[in-house]
């Protein structure tokens, strides 16, 4: 590796540090900072496991479902603007546990205290959300009267 790569390198993995990071996000702070983003660093990288898309899109998808409640359409979105490849998006999707999302949907409906209208049915479908997922989460959640 070259002075320069190294110099790369050592900056990336300082970005790194404060979290994980899909590549993507690398090559832009790379363009950004003017950094030299070559085959080396990126083997680099890719061998010290710094660079692993395909399992962090897997944790963050789990966590955004669990900790922050986003729908699947609001995952899909997320990951879009993240330039993950249309494959990767998908696999992360489908790895979400149904149980997840029908918890998610129970927990926004008593974080806002919903009420079983046919607006709050609209907002959540609009989320993305299916209509049987919204229906069983209304069921199932805490009466809000």
């Amino acid at each position: 590796m070259t002075p320069e790569e190294n110099k790369t390198l050592d900056r990336i993995v300082t970005w790194i540090n404060y979290g994980p990071r899909f590549e993507s996000e690398i090559i832009n702070y790379c363009q950004k900072n003017q950094l030299n983003y070559t085959p080396t660093v990126r083997s680099a990288l890719v061998s010290s496991k710094l660079i692993d898309d395909n399992s962090l899109a897997l944790a963050w998808t789990e966590e955004a479902i669990r900790i922050r409640h986003r729908s699947p359409l609001q995952l899909k979105q997320a990951l879009a603007k993240k330039r993950l490849s249309p494959d990767l998006i998908s696999l992360a999707i489908d790895s979400i546990e149904s149980d997840w999302v029908k918890q998610s949907l129970i927990t926004q409906i008593n974080l806002r205290s919903l009420k079983n209208t046919p607006k709050n049915f609209q907002k959540l479908s609009r989320r993305g959300y299916d209509y049987q997922s919204i229906k069983s989460a209304f069921e199932n959640s805490s009466p809000t009267d």
